[in-house]
């Protein structure tokens, strides 16, 4: 589980104490901490119905008598939130391969500090039959994660812009190689980055999403 990363939108009112993380349920406490500033969130295992089930938890320290809060439960496991503003973007296993799901704050009720998971409504990010979306990272609308190329079988990193909960995002490939895999992409702003083995080693590449302009980061001999 990655420690403090992918928590997007700090500085706006509406996020501003706001943290989302996934934790493991059943048979293994699970232990997550996520540190901004001076404030440290530590969250301990949670009950559940399977030892590899996984829930989204949220942390509200601004309201009254915060506690962390499931935003999801299911026996299926839902992995590797990221937040940005009223958005948080998570891996499910619900519909059997991983798809990435989607939760806006600003939603109905969503936003109450004490609502019960049952009552979070959620939505697919795409409607691709596929599956296998990982390592997604979000900032405001725009989602970046990794999904397998079917002809190959790696990686490749794709980009997708939430519209409204009626209409599923239009993915579109960003970084793909039919040679070599793209993984764990991070989004600021227009900015995207990504590992990419393509040179033989893992090298750190980076793309403007508004000029097309790709550059590698790093040269590893």
């Amino acid at each position: 589980m990655r420690q403090g990363r992918k928590v997007r939108g700090m500085n706006s009112g509406v996020a501003q104490g706001r943290f989302a993380k996934a934790m493991r349920r059943g048979g293994r406490a699970a232990i997550g901490v996520i540190t901004i500033g001076a404030l440290f969130v530590i969250f301990g295992g949670l009950e559940g119905t399977g030892p590899w089930a996984r829930d989204v938890v949220i942390e509200y320290p601004n309201c009254p008598n915060p506690n962390a809060r499931l935003l999801t439960t299911s026996s299926r496991k839902q992995s590797d939130p990221a937040i940005s503003g009223d958005f948080i973007v998570f891996t499910d296993t619900r519909l059997g391969p991983p798809h990435l799901f989607y939760i806006d704050l600003s939603e109905g009720s969503n936003s109450d500090c004490h609502l019960e998971a049952q009552e979070v409504k959620d939505h697919r990010l795409t409607d691709t039959l596929e599956g296998g979306e990982e390592d997604a990272d979000i900032f405001r609308r725009t989602v970046v994660y990794t999904q397998p190329n079917p002809e190959t079988g790696l990686r490749d990193v794709l980009a997708a812009q939430i519209v409204s909960p009626d209409a599923a995002a239009q993915a579109r490939i960003i970084a793909g190689d039919s040679l070599a895999d793209q993984r764990n992409p991070a989004i600021g702003g227009n900015l995207v980055v990504w590992e990419d083995n393509r040179d033989g080693n893992t090298e750190i590449y980076a793309r403007d999403l508004l000029s097309g302009i790709e550059r590698r980061l790093t040269m590893t001999p």
